[in-house]
């Protein structure tokens, strides 16, 4: 728990997606740090900043996996005997940290929803204007929106 509570402490720097010289410099140095302040918590044996990186590299990876393994578990249609959870607090606390790369993003105007078109009149006033955010709108040739909406 103690690297993953340093590498929170400097997420920001070591998690950067850039991967240019100068960015690179600053994550391994980073690490150094990490490392300095890892040993002097941790009663163990001395550990280099790359073994620490390695290791916060294999946290990364189990998490997804476990993250993985819980979407299919949630998609899975319920036939067959019932998943062990396994309940690791670093792997959560990972988790916590990487969310946003492993969750993928939510999209609202999803094709796989069952839709019927609204019918109806042609109004004189723009009927984007008029919908709420979330509607979606087919447009046709002759520059009219119709509303989609959701069964």
């Amino acid at each position: 728990m103690a690297l993953v509570d340093l590498v929170e402490k400097h997420f920001a720097i070591v998690e950067c997606k850039k991967t240019d010289a100068t960015t690179i410099r600053s994550k391994n140095q980073e690490w150094q740090k990490i490392a300095e302040e890892f040993n002097s918590v941790s009663s163990v044996h001395p550990r280099e900043w790359i073994v620490l990186k390695n290791c916060w590299e294999n946290l990364k990876k189990r998490a997804k996996s476990e993250q993985t393994a819980r979407n299919q578990h949630y998609l899975g249609t319920g036939g067959g005997l019932p998943r062990k959870l396994t309940v690791d607090p670093a792997i959560d606390r990972v988790l916590d940290l990487i969310q946003t790369r492993v969750s993928g993003f939510v999209n609202v105007y999803d094709s796989d929803g069952t839709h019927i078109l609204a019918s109806g009149n042609n109004p004189s006033t723009s009927v984007a204007d008029q919908a709420p955010q979330n509607d979606i709108l087919l447009y046709s040739n002759d520059a009219s929106a119709t509303p989609v909406l959701d069964v």
